[in-house]
């Protein structure tokens, strides 16, 4: 099964890996999900405010603003492992020094018999 980790910031203003012992560490984290086997995909993400495109039937509206009012997302990581339990675990060992781990899994086509790609039907 596939989990997407996602590391949120403890406050608004807060980037990813603030001091260089705390870099040396989420280093060493990557490498132990690589050395497992279990790392899809890992990548920090700019704490800056986001674009918020949101659907109201037809109908978008775009806000520059997404994410001020919370604290950002400031890194992922997609992983491949057997359970849930074992998603928790590795989200468990992330070093990060503040913050909370979002564990999500990701429904892939195959679990709902879907024809359609990921997002809006695309192939």
């Amino acid at each position: 099964m596939k989990y997407m980790l996602v590391l949120r910031a403890s406050e608004p203003a807060r980037g990813f890996a603030q001091d260089e012992a705390e870099r040396r560490a989420m280093t060493a984290y990557d490498e132990r999900l690589i050395r497992a086997g279990v790392l899809l995909a890992g990548e920090r993400l700019d704490p800056g405010a986001a674009v918020l495109v949101s659907c109201d039937g037809e109908r978008r509206s775009v806000s520059d603003d997404g994410g001020r009012d919370t604290t950002p997302p400031i890194a992922m990581w997609m992983l491949q492992v057997a359970s849930s339990e074992e998603a928790v675990e590795w989200a468990k060992r992330c070093p990060a020094s503040g913050g909370c781990m979002e564990v999500r899994r990701i429904v892939e086509r195959s679990d709902t018999g879907a024809q359609h790609g990921a997002i809006g039907g695309a192939r």
